[in-house]
């Protein structure tokens, strides 16, 4: 393996220290919105690598999933399509050899639940199948061991069913993201019962945190949506000490779960009464009950309703359910990286989540006032032009550029067509003409006086 560089080693110096102001959070989730490139992989990994450390030498290694279980680019790694090139008829999706879908599959028999999630996110025309297959594990003694080293899809479209179908690059995203929710899922049901000697498992008992990169890749906006409603109700409801690290890059997925961790949640009422129910019923610990059930200025009225012989009087002494979750128990930052190759945790208020096309406008404003101007700066220009055309009813986003003899600027809109098309010869380098550096500080300027969006300091604040 190749030294890294002295550039290297500083850029995973300050990735691992934004990783520790991460891990010595005492908030419930953390959600770090960041764009493509900035080093939400890489800081997945440091975070791990604090919660789950490499063990010294002569120590016994155990699975990393027993401190921090962790979705990244690295779990959609996992699988991969074989299109049956030569016969055109067997579709399927390979598993990489590992030990987390094994152990989802085969020691937590999640297939049905996953089967479950993945077509209330798609339909249920599609099922998908987990064929057991044996192999032997010459690393273990050539021991034989049961795998599930691939995933089938069949299609049924009134009395047809069609095996073997290949299915959408969203609905691969959803599978994928359905496996690792099944398996978050359990974990929460489980860690719900705060007593160790009473949990059904104890597999998930040294657990400390989960972290979530990007589930969205491929999902239109409806299923995006309904994953990130999903996703916040199940974290709210989570009541052991388990802590939860979001990155997104998408700012619709941001947002939903900014508004979602905002709001406040409660003890189901049905379950409460449910669970009160049973205690009275056979006679357990109702203390213990109200402690874990009711929120504590309701214990009173509830102790005293449990002496009367109605148990109906009793139940319908639960006024208002403990709370859960309130947002205060969670943090919002958005993460960037310097032109120094630093990186930057930056806190972002409860009140409103961000606006994408401003956030834009307020990193082309810092590249312009601090002269580092790049080709991809023209990329985020054309994003606010689409979008705010789009937003004031212009068919072309050239409409919105300052005009010469009632035209629009001819070189602005060249040099923004060019530097924002990969398709143009020389789109590898990265500096710009001092003209065009120039031009764009221009237009940026011209977009806050002419359309009066609010000044970064603003959006920041």
């Amino acid at each position: 393996m190749p030294e890294q560089t002295e550039v290297q080693k500083k850029q995973d110096d300050k990735i691992k220290a934004v990783a520790e102001e991460l891990v010595k959070s005492n908030k419930k989730v953390q959600l770090i919105y960041a764009f493509n490139g900035t080093g939400k992989t890489r800081l997945s990994r440091a975070v791990k690598e604090l919660v789950a450390p490499k063990p010294e030498e002569g120590e016994e290694e155990e699975p990393t999933r027993r401190k921090i279980l962790y979705y990244s680019a690295f779990t959609e790694d996992l699988f991969v399509w074989d299109n049956d090139r030569d016969n055109d008829e067997v579709r399927k999706i390979d598993i990489q050899p590992n030990s987390f879908t094994d152990w989802v599959l085969r020691d937590r028999g999640q297939d049905q639940n996953i089967i479950a999630n993945f077509q209330r996110y798609t339909s249920r025309s599609i099922t998908p199948s987990f064929p057991l297959k044996s192999r032997i594990d010459f690393g273990d003694g050539a021991k034989k061991i049961d795998t599930f080293p691939e995933i089938r899809f069949a299609y049924t479209g009134g009395d047809n069913i069609e095996n073997d179908v290949k299915i959408s690059k969203g609905e691969e995203s959803n599978l994928i993201w359905s496996i690792f929710y099944t398996l978050l899922q359990e974990v929460v049901e489980v860690l719900a019962e705060p007593d160790l000697k009473k949990r059904e498992e104890d597999v998930y008992n040294d657990l400390k945190y989960v972290f979530i990169d990007d589930p969205v890749s491929s999902l239109d906006d409806s299923h995006l949506i309904e994953l990130a409603v999903d996703l916040a109700e199940l974290i709210k409801t989570t009541e052991s000490g388990l802590k939860f690290i979001i990155t997104t890059h998408n700012p619709l997925f941001y947002n939903v779960l900014f508004n979602e961790f905002n709001n406040k949640k409660y003890k189901d009422v049905d379950k409460v009464k449910a669970s009160l129910q049973a205690a009275i019923a056979s006679g357990g610990d109702v203390a213990e009950a109200l402690d874990t059930l009711v929120a504590p200025d309701d214990k009173d009225n509830v102790a005293a309703a449990l002496q009367l012989s109605d148990n109906d009087a009793a139940i319908a002494a639960v006024t208002r359910p403990k709370m859960i979750y309130k947002r205060e128990r969670s943090a919002k930052y958005r993460l960037s990286k310097e032109a120094d190759g630093s990186f930057a945790l930056a806190e972002q208020g409860n009140d409103s989540p961000f606006s994408y096309h401003l956030l834009l406008l307020s990193e082309l404003k810092n590249a312009v006032d601090s002269g580092q101007v790049q080709k991809f700066h023209f990329n985020y220009l054309r994003n606010v032009l689409e979008k705010t055309a789009t937003f004031l009813g212009h068919h072309r986003w050239g409409d919105l550029l300052p005009k010469i003899d009632g035209n629009p600027d001819p070189f602005a809109s060249r040099i923004v067509n060019l530097s924002s098309h990969s398709a143009h010869s020389g789109e590898e380098v990265a500096e710009l003409e001092a003209r065009d550096q120039e031009k764009l500080g221009e237009l940026v300027n011209y977009l806050f006086s002419h359309y009066h969006f609010f000044k970064p300091k603003e959006q920041n604040a």
